[in-house]
């Protein structure tokens, strides 16, 4: 079963009902762009939920920020940032909440599958190829420093 808003953008899915137990996924969004800034996992029978991710995003509309917390407790923080042609240029995940780029390091990684991960282009957006264990020119930076 789906629901959706006035705007036809999705705000919730449910599966599961043919055995009489199902679970959840709700959509939230902004109503001013539509963009979608929570997801959330239910299962029936349950006081709390699954899982919860929250989005956030630049004025461009890239995203920013991708936050998800699991029932127990567990957060996996990823962060995102952009060059001036909107490309992706870094990925991380920090071990604090915090996504400013000028506190990324490799010991300030974590969650639970941490990672760095750098992408370069040229003037007209076409990927380099630096080196490193990423095609693309993206050079992940936990792997590379492991090495």
């Amino acid at each position: 079963m789906y629901a959706y808003l006035e705007w036809g953008t999705l705000s919730a899915m449910v599966f599961g009902t043919h055995t009489g137990h199902y679970s959840m996924s709700s959509f939230t969004t902004d109503p001013l762009t539509l963009r979608m800034t929570r997801m959330q996992l239910n299962r029936e029978g349950t006081s709390t939920f699954d899982e919860r991710t929250d989005l956030t995003y630049d004025p461009a509309g890239n995203f920013t920020e991708a936050k998800a917390t699991l029932a127990g407790g567990t957060v996996d923080n990823q962060c995102f940032s952009y060059d001036y042609q909107q490309q992706l240029t870094e990925a991380w995940t920090p071990s604090s909440a915090d996504c400013d780029p000028s506190a990324r390091s490799q010991a300030s990684l974590g969650g639970p599958a941490p990672y760095w991960t750098s992408c370069t282009t040229d003037t007209i957006g076409k990927n380099i190829e630096t080196g490193g264990p990423h095609p693309f020119g993206c050079i992940d930076h936990h792997l590379r420093l492991r090495q």
